[in-house]
This record gives C-alpha cells, structure tokens and sequence, in this order.
C-alpha cells in the first residue's frame, strides 16, 4: 500500500485478475498452476487481511499453517502407495510364491507403514496442541490466532521436512517393490513418485525449513543455548520420568540433551557468524526434528498401550524401529557437527560427551520390521 507498506489482500477476478496460461509440470498435473497478473487492480478496504503494513505477518503465518497441514497430505500419500505396493506384491510371483514373502520387500512394505505411524503421530500432535491453545481463547480474534500460530513455527517447519521427505523415501521405495512396471504410466506409483517431489519445495524449501528451526530456537529460548547451558547439558546424564525408564526413552532424552549442546555450542563458536554456517544449522536441525519424531512415536504407541488397544505391541514395533533407524541419522548428524567445531575452536569436551549421548543398542529391528510387514500383508494395508 502506498508503495510502501506490505499488506496482505484478497483478490477477485471480477476486478480485473487475470490469469497467464497453464504450467506444464512434472507432476500435480490435476492442479491450475498459472502466473497472476494485476494490472491497476482496485482492492477495496474490506478485502484487507490483517494489519496494514502487517502482510508479512499474515504471509508466514500461512505458511506455518500450510506447513503442518502438509504433514496429513503426506502421510496419506504414504498410506496410499503402501496400499498400492502390498497389494502389487501379493499378487506378482517370482520363484513361486508371492514376492510380499521375499524378506526385503517386507522391509520395504514396513519402512512405508512405520513412517506414515510416526507422521501421523507427529501431525496430530501439532495440530493437537495448536486447537488447545486456540480454544482456550477467542478464536475470531484474528491477531490472537496468527500470534498463536506463529509460537508454533518451529514444529511446523519440523512437520514439513520431515513428512515431505517420509514420503520421497515412500513412493521411491513403492515403486521399487513394481519392479520395471513402477516405470510404467499404466500402474499407480509412476505418478504418486512425480506427485511427491513437489513437496519438498512449495510451503518454503527444506533447506529455508531447516535453517528456519535452530534460528527460531535460538531466537525464542536463547538462555537455553549459551555457553555454559551447553555445557552443563552435556554434564547431565540423560533422565526420564518414566518409570521404569524404557531404552527408547533414555534414548531421547538423550538426543535432546544433544541438540541443546550442539546448538549452543554452535551458537558460542560462531557468534553472528552462525548464520552463515548453514550446512552445520542443518544438521542440528536435522538432531531436533529426529527427537520431535521419536518423542511423537512413542508417545503414540505408550497411548495405544494405556488403552489396551489391540495395535500396542505393533505400535511398540514401529516406535522401536524408528528410534534405531533415527540413531544411526543422529549420530552421523552429530559427528559432522563436532568436527565443524571442533575446527573452529569449540571446548574439546564436546566430542567426548557427543559419543557419550549418541551411544544406542536398540532393539532387533529386522524380526520387529517383519512383524509390522506381516500386519501389512494380513490386511493388506495401512494397519493403524
């Protein structure tokens, strides 16, 4: 407005939008994509969104919205290409029997069900908390609810990278289990695999996303991340309140002692020049959205415990092999970090506590992958 002032606004064709023509994509093609030109377009005052001169603060909070609802289109997606693959591999043959009893297709059938478990859980969790906070108050109050959002960004950001990635790894892995055929248009994953790509850009980049999580962290709790709590973190022996204490659990608690440390170690280290740092941020990002995904998962599959639920045992499956996998990501994370550093002057202690918080046994993760992979098969989907 006035040329100087970013405003939010809505737009109707009926004052003289005009679109351009239709993008040739590479996937998404059931969706309009076109340039939108405004040319001395007239926006009545009533049509403004928010605050003048506020728009920016309209624009993220859409983003952070659309970020975290990405999260459910994901696991969807997920849950469908799982459902395309088991019923693939239930009926192609090799070697006389069905392809689904081949152990490595059932890893891969597993893979896909434990990440839509641990989205999922993630998902509702977020937007579970967000409802909370927005019913405790007066949801038409529009400055209120963006103000509330916002405080969420970080879980956000964490909810896109991670979903948009589970479901790369998916419709890659469920085009896999199609052999030559997943090549084909003729069968479903050739275009889910095109469809998913877009994920990990549009709602802003997961390169931007993962810069967006320690920042905001830094910003929001910045006595969390000096010097002297980073050392004091790495001091402290992982605890939980749980008891008794479940492996899982000392894990995570674990995994957060350690992406306080890193952060704060970074922060210490490189000063204003952090920011700079991008490839050592994503990395610590990388530490925190692990440890928002295992807290979720577990914290799904000790709820299906608690109400006897007849899917426990599995949830602890999918839970147990999430935390594994997770351990080895958190620890080539961590690494890298120690060494970026340690480079640059950091406390040579911090290497020694990193190991420490980094040391995981975990369960038998392959006969815990089977067990999921044969609820897959026995109902021949998503089985929670």
């Amino acid at each position: 407005m006035n040329g100087d002032k970013f405003t939010a606004f809505l737009v109707e064709r009926s004052m003289g939008v005009v679109c351009g023509r239709d993008e040739l994509k590479l996937g998404l093609d059931g969706s309009s994509t076109t340039a939108l030109m405004l040319d001395n377009v007239k926006v009545p005052v009533e049509n403004v969104l928010g605050t003048i001169g506020q728009g920016h603060k309209v624009a993220f909070n859409v983003l952070n919205f659309g970020r975290v609802k990405l999260g459910s289109r994901n696991m969807s997606g997920i849950k469908q290409a799982l459902g395309h693959a088991v019923k693939y591999a239930k009926e192609r043959r090799q070697f006389g029997k069905a392809i689904a009893e081949f152990g490595l297709i059932k890893q891969k059938l597993a893979g896909m069900a434990v990440l839509a478990f641990v989205g999922d859980a993630m998902s509702y969790r977020t937007l579970g908390d967000v409802d909370r906070l927005l019913d405790a108050g007066d949801r038409t109050d529009g400055a209120r609810v963006m103000k509330t959002i916002e405080g969420f960004a970080v879980e956000c950001s964490i909810n896109k990278v991670w979903t948009s990635e589970a479901l790369a790894w998916a419709v890659d892995e469920g085009l896999q289990v199609f052999g030559g055929n997943g090549y084909s248009r003729e069968f479903p994953l050739e275009r889910m695999y095109r469809d998913a790509r877009i994920t990990r850009i549009y709602e802003g980049t997961n390169e931007i996303n993962r810069l967006l999580i320690p920042t905001r962290l830094l910003k929001q709790s910045p006595e969390w991340f000096t010097a002297a709590a980073a050392r004091e973190a790495l001091s402290q022996p992982p605890a939980t309140s749980h008891q008794p204490p479940t492996t899982e659990r000392d894990f995570l608690a674990g995994v957060k002692i350690l992406a306080i440390a890193l952060l704060g170690f970074a922060s210490a280290t490189c000063g204003e020049a952090l920011k700079s740092e991008q490839e050592v941020l994503a990395q610590i990002a990388d530490i925190v959205i692990e440890a928002y995904a295992i807290e979720s998962a577990l914290a799904r599959a000790e709820k299906l415990a608690t109400r006897n639920d007849g899917r426990a045992s599995l949830a602890r499956d999918a839970a147990q092999v999430y935390a594994g996998d997770a351990a080895d990501r958190v620890s080539r994370a961590a690494r890298q970090v120690v060494a970026a550093l340690t480079a640059r002057g950091a406390d040579s202690s911090l290497a020694a506590g990193v190991r420490r918080l980094t040391t995981y046994a975990g369960a038998d993760v392959i006969a815990a992958r089977r067990r999921i992979a044969d609820a897959v098969i026995d109902v021949g989907k998503h089985p929670f």
